[in-house]
Protein backbone atom coordinates (compact mmCIF):
# COMPACT_ATOMS: atom_id res chain seq x y z
CA UNK A 1 0.00 0.00 0.00
CA UNK A 2 1.50 3.12 -1.11
CA UNK A 3 1.40 6.62 1.17
CA UNK A 4 2.02 8.78 -1.40
CA UNK A 5 0.73 8.79 -5.09
CA UNK A 6 0.46 10.89 -8.18
CA UNK A 7 1.47 14.48 -7.92
CA UNK A 8 2.18 13.65 -3.89
CA UNK A 9 4.89 11.55 -4.51
CA UNK A 10 6.07 13.63 -7.79
CA UNK A 11 6.08 16.43 -5.53
CA UNK A 12 8.11 14.89 -2.46
CA UNK A 13 10.42 13.09 -4.67
CA UNK A 14 11.47 16.72 -6.12
CA UNK A 15 11.78 17.83 -2.52
CA UNK A 16 14.10 14.96 -1.72
CA UNK A 17 16.15 14.93 -4.95
CA UNK A 18 17.18 18.26 -4.12
CA UNK A 19 18.31 18.11 -0.64
CA UNK A 20 21.80 19.12 -0.44
CA UNK A 21 23.18 16.47 1.76
CA UNK A 22 21.98 13.03 2.40
CA UNK A 23 19.37 12.42 5.42
CA UNK A 24 18.87 9.08 7.78
CA UNK A 25 16.38 8.48 8.66
CA UNK A 26 16.28 5.94 12.06
CA UNK A 27 13.09 4.51 12.84
CA UNK A 28 12.40 2.67 16.43
CA UNK A 29 9.44 0.59 16.01
CA UNK A 30 8.09 -2.81 18.14
CA UNK A 31 6.25 -5.91 16.87
CA UNK A 32 3.55 -5.83 19.93
CA UNK A 33 1.43 -3.60 20.80
CA UNK A 34 2.25 -0.30 19.04
CA UNK A 35 -0.23 1.60 16.87
CA UNK A 36 0.78 2.72 13.84
CA UNK A 37 4.30 1.07 13.76
CA UNK A 38 3.34 -0.85 10.66
CA UNK A 39 1.94 2.30 9.05
CA UNK A 40 4.90 4.86 9.91
CA UNK A 41 7.46 1.71 9.07
CA UNK A 42 5.88 1.36 5.68
CA UNK A 43 5.85 4.98 5.30
CA UNK A 44 9.86 5.24 6.04
CA UNK A 45 10.39 2.57 3.73
CA UNK A 46 8.47 4.46 1.26
CA UNK A 47 10.14 7.52 1.13
CA UNK A 48 13.60 5.81 0.94
CA UNK A 49 12.71 3.80 -1.93
CA UNK A 50 11.97 7.73 -3.77
CA UNK A 51 15.45 9.21 -3.28
CA UNK A 52 18.82 7.95 -2.69
CA UNK A 53 19.37 10.74 -0.66
CA UNK A 54 17.47 9.05 1.95
CA UNK A 55 18.45 5.88 4.37
CA UNK A 56 17.13 4.11 6.67
CA UNK A 57 17.95 2.34 10.17
CA UNK A 58 15.39 0.29 12.11
CA UNK A 59 15.36 -0.58 15.38
CA UNK A 60 13.18 -2.42 17.84
CA UNK A 61 12.43 -0.31 21.12
CA UNK A 62 12.85 -3.43 23.51
CA UNK A 63 16.00 -4.82 21.81
CA UNK A 64 17.62 -2.48 20.56
CA UNK A 65 18.23 -0.38 24.04
CA UNK A 66 21.38 1.11 23.42
CA UNK A 67 20.26 3.05 20.47
CA UNK A 68 17.30 4.02 22.21
CA UNK A 69 19.14 5.50 24.78
CA UNK A 70 21.22 6.96 22.89
CA UNK A 71 18.14 8.90 20.90
CA UNK A 72 16.38 9.64 24.25
CA UNK A 73 13.29 7.47 22.70
CA UNK A 74 10.71 6.96 25.57
CA UNK A 75 7.73 6.08 22.85
CA UNK A 76 7.12 4.12 20.07
CA UNK A 77 6.77 4.47 17.05
CA UNK A 78 10.07 7.12 16.73
CA UNK A 79 11.60 8.86 14.11
CA UNK A 80 14.94 10.32 14.25
CA UNK A 81 16.32 12.58 11.22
Amino acid sequence: MAFLLGKDRESVEKILNDLPNKVKLIYFTQDLECQYCRETHMLVDELAEISDNLTTEVYNFQINTDMVEKYAVDKIPALAI
